[in-house]
């Protein structure tokens, strides 16, 4: 009965994963397109290391409270929890059918 049971579930693991894996059209694929879109900044359909560095530059300047060009622990922390707290706010709103739901 054991081996039934995992062979079971082996099975259903292999027939689950390629539908999991597959790209599936709809609101995540549509954030990943305006993720990709906001990062590539000259619109040219690639993102560049330097597109990409000025991306990380922006996060790290809100992350760096106080300017002092360092970000201590408890700035990413402050910076992870109002992070958070703005998910929690789109997330309601998108429940509530106003906006569409953020990325994880």
């Amino acid at each position: 009965m054991k081996k039934i049971m995992t062979l079971s579930a082996v099975a259903l693991a292999f027939t689950v994963t390629p539908a999991l894996a597959g790209h599936h059209e709809g609101d995540k694929g549509h954030r990943g397109e305006k993720m990709f879109e906001k990062h590539d900044i000259d619109g040219d359909g690639v993102i560049s290391q330097e597109e990409f560095q000025t991306h990380m530059d922006k996060k790290f300047s809100k992350m760096d409270a106080d300017g002092d060009g360092n970000v201590t622990k408890e700035e990413a922390h402050e910076s992870y929890e109002a992070m958070k707290t703005k998910w929690k706010e789109k997330r309601k709103k998108a429940i509530e059918g106003e906006v569409e739901a953020p990325a994880e």
